[in-house]
């Protein structure tokens, strides 16, 4: 699938985030991110907020549900694994809870004013991979997938490119993440989040890219780092999620998730 563009206009969203939280937060949380570079957003002009999206053609040779086939197993076939690619990161936890896995575009339907079908998740199986983290450059990735009947993958394709969708992750996750800040008993001092263009890597449908920036009740400054890739083919859908505490996330590391994850795909 080619790369390409939705044209969009700058937004800010005050958020809150946790520092505890961070390497945890999955689903809305990380379906913000950060397009790759060493430079923090405070070092930066003030970015155009951007959903990275390819055009919707249709892969050559995709995932299929078959016949016979155990499906409580199809979705771990599709997460991430520590097979190669990974040097310096160590596993730390995996989803076990009943969301695991789930897909984050339910939880942005009134946003997107998606209503019944037209978001309803009809997802048959669902996985969450291990979480993996390199202490050393602060940053930990996960993958999520799920089995999805015909037709769900084009109809949800459609919900990542709606002119809306970028501004409605960074929504969520400044819900997500209040929650999350609150359950550990950090406050943070004027906090916002930034919405930033990042390229969409090879294979992808779409990317969702945010820094947040704030000061921390505790002392001193935070600066998180969010990436959501959201691939998928034929009945299988499949999230890529990136957090940096330190920095944002290398596109060469990005580069290694993303293609192990589209060779299990097709």
């Amino acid at each position: 699938m080619g790369n390409g563009h939705m044209p969009s206009t700058a937004r800010r969203t005050r958020c809150a985030i946790a520092l505890g939280a961070a390497a945890t937060l999955v689903v809305a949380a990380a379906g913000c991110g950060v397009l790759g570079g060493s430079k923090s957003a405070s070092d930066s002009p003030t970015p155009t907020p951007e959903t990275s999206t390819a055009p919707a053609t249709a892969s050559a040779a995709p995932a299929t549900v078959q016949a016979g086939s155990s499906v409580s197993a199809q979705a771990k076939d599709f997460v991430l694994t520590t097979s190669s690619g990974f040097s310096g990161f160590s596993a730390t936890t995996g989803g076990t809870a009943s969301s695991a896995g789930t897909s984050p575009l339910a939880k942005l339907a009134s946003c997107l004013g998606a209503t019944g079908s037209a978001v309803r998740d009809g997802s048959i199986d669902r996985a969450e991979s291990t979480h993996l983290t390199n202490k050393i450059t602060g940053i930990t990735l996960w993958s999520d997938a799920q089995v999805v009947p015909a037709g769900q993958l084009d109809r949800d394709t459609g919900l990542l490119r709606d002119p809306n969708f970028t501004e409605c992750v960074t929504s969520q996750t400044q819900k997500d993440a209040i929650a999350d800040q609150q359950a550990t008993g950090n406050q943070l001092i004027d906090p916002e989040a930034v919405t930033r263009d990042a390229p969409l890597p090879t294979g992808a449908l779409a990317r969702t890219s945010v820094v947040v920036l704030g000061g921390s009740s505790t002392g001193g400054q935070m600066q998180l780092f969010y990436d959501t890739i959201y691939l998928g083919s034929g009945q299988v859908e499949a999230q890529l999620h990136l957090v940096g505490t330190i920095d944002p996330p290398s596109e060469d590391l990005i580069s290694v998730a993303v293609k192990q994850l589209t060779a299990k795909l097709g």
